[in-house]
């Protein structure tokens, strides 16, 4: 019962109650007025509010069945959007790669890819209408592979980035609706291979590499005035698949370790690195995903060759992994991210299909698209600001980069 009803009835019990005091006579206090015309037509007044307000409610309570009614006949799925086509030659090869994700403060998603076709570009496009507007992210040519999306904390883009013409770790950022700065942030042979970009709590970047000349995993971070980099593990072999986040507020990355065959964790504890063993991984890696759960703990979904299934790693308060099987079937090149009810969600190349798919935690897989098999690659997940999940990848077969989003469909 509404606050409104309740205080209609409430006043009308009194006035009843008054009026029948009246009409007792002696029993009426000594003080209390004859009954009079005013106050019959107050009762009658309150009793037509409360019928207004009846009639209200009864409007509502319809409004509400035929809301549920429509969300009832309804389903939620999957809707697809071109970013970027190719119209050339398909069979010279991918036309994109290496899309990443992520939305702005206002909600807008933004994609990144490297454009193969235009000479290797770095590329990001943001909805226009009902189109997709690329800008160039990056004048120097033969840039965009691992490319790594984050917002910065003015609402703009970044990107970190892999210069495979000189061999340099790149960093761009949106300075203005249509430009963007960029700098060579490690120089120092081959460096800049799966890069991972982060901001810091002081709002600074991060990014996390591999440096294939030493073969070691390097972390580059701005100061606010000029970038200083230094050697994470220097074992041989260690840093591919680099995934970057901010743990506790210190930076720690997990990667692979080809010379020890295994996942590693590397945390800075403020004064040193400390490595954690994650999982042994014996098989060739097709894919690493780094992210923190509500609760705050690391965890990772990883693939290996023989696609299997997705495993998880979680990290404990104590700093030992735990790695159980997903329950998400087999699949290669994940990317995972936690809803805002907290279940683990993943975005994954079906290992047999093909296909891409989407899997969360209580609710199985479903596929996204299907079109001919393996034709997905370079999934990137994130949540949309409603909670609804969204996905960039490119689909080799059309030659274009997409981007999938699930929501409320409207049935025909």
């Amino acid at each position: 019962m509404s606050s409104i009803l309740r205080h209609t009835l409430g006043a009308l019990a009194g006035l009843l109650l008054t009026a029948a005091l009246h009409a007792q006579g002696s029993l009426a206090p000594a003080a209390a007025p004859a009954p009079t015309q005013r106050t019959l037509e107050e009762i009658w007044n309150l009793a037509a509010q409360l019928e207004a307000n009846n009639a209200a409610l009864r409007a509502e309570n319809f409004q509400q069945r035929r809301l549920l009614a429509q969300l009832v006949s309804t389903r939620l799925a999957w809707r697809i959007e071109t970013v970027r086509r190719f119209s050339g030659d398909l069979f010279s090869g991918e036309a994109f790669a290496h899309t990443a994700l992520a939305f702005a403060p206002g909600g807008q998603p933004v994609v990144a890819y490297q454009n193969v076709a235009a000479g290797a570009a770095l590329e990001l496009s943001r909805p226009a209408g009902d189109t997709w507007q690329p800008t160039s992210a990056c004048s120097a040519q033969q840039v965009g592979r691992y490319t790594s999306l984050a917002i910065a904390p003015d609402g703009r883009p970044a990107i970190a980035c892999y210069d495979s013409a000189e061999q340099d770790l790149i960093f761009t950022r949106q300075v203005g609706e249509f430009s963007w700065d960029w700098v060579r942030v490690d120089t120092a042979g081959d460096v800049g291979q799966h890069a991972s970009l982060a901001f810091g709590p002081d709002g600074q970047p991060a990014i996390a590499y591999y440096d294939a000349t030493n073969a070691d995993l390097k972390l580059a971070r701005f100061n606010g005035s000029q970038w200083q980099t230094e050697t994470v593990a220097a074992t041989g072999g260690v840093g591919s698949f680099a995934r970057l986040t901010f743990f506790e507020g210190l930076p720690a990355i997990a990667c692979h370790d080809a010379t020890l065959s295994e996942f590693a964790f590397f945390r800075f504890d403020g004064s040193a690195w400390q490595r954690e063993y994650i999982q042994s991984a014996t098989a060739p890696v097709r894919g690493l995903s780094l992210a923190l759960n509500r609760s705050g703990q690391a965890t990772v979904v990883y693939s290996e060759m023989d696609g299997a299934s997705l495993k998880l790693g979680t990290r404990s308060a104590a700093g030992s992994w735990s790695a159980a099987s997903t329950g998400s079937g087999s699949g290669l090149a994940p990317s995972h991210a936690f809803g805002p009810d907290g279940q683990l969600a993943i975005a994954y190349r079906h290992y047999t299909t093909g296909a891409l798919c989407y899997f969360r935690n209580g609710s199985g897989f479903q596929t996204v698209d299907a079109n001919p098999a393996n034709g997905f690659d370079y999934c990137s997940l994130a949540f949309r600001p409603d909670g609804f999940p969204a996905i960039a990848y490119y689909d080799k077969n059309a030659g274009s980069v997409k981007y999938a989003y699930r929501g409320i469909i409207l049935a025909e």
